[in-house]
């Protein structure tokens, strides 16, 4: 369900200050998540659902290219308990 991200380009890589998730939660519809790095958008939105499976690929995607040491911030609005399976 979660398509591939875009490998960085290298000149981005190495100049990396942090990578952005910005999580759209729903309490039945599937959740939407875009990555940034620095601010400018990787790849397309990312859709999954919250299964465990979906999950585990949602996390490999949102790491996956990303130097060592580079802090990931999540960002979300929570929408009644939607945001508990993705904490």
């Amino acid at each position: 369900m979660l398509p591939g991200i875009e490998p960085n380009q290298p000149d981005r890589e190495e100049a990396m200050q942090r990578r952005t998730v910005g999580i759209d939660l729903a309490i039945s519809a599937v959740q939407v998540a875009q990555i940034f790095d620095d601010g400018v958008p990787v790849g397309k939105p990312l859709r999954f659902r919250l299964t465990a499976n979906d999950l585990k690929q949602f996390v490999d995607a949102v790491v996956r290219d990303i130097p060592a040491g580079i802090p990931i911030v999540a960002v979300m609005e929570p929408t009644g308990m939607a945001w508990f399976p993705v904490a």
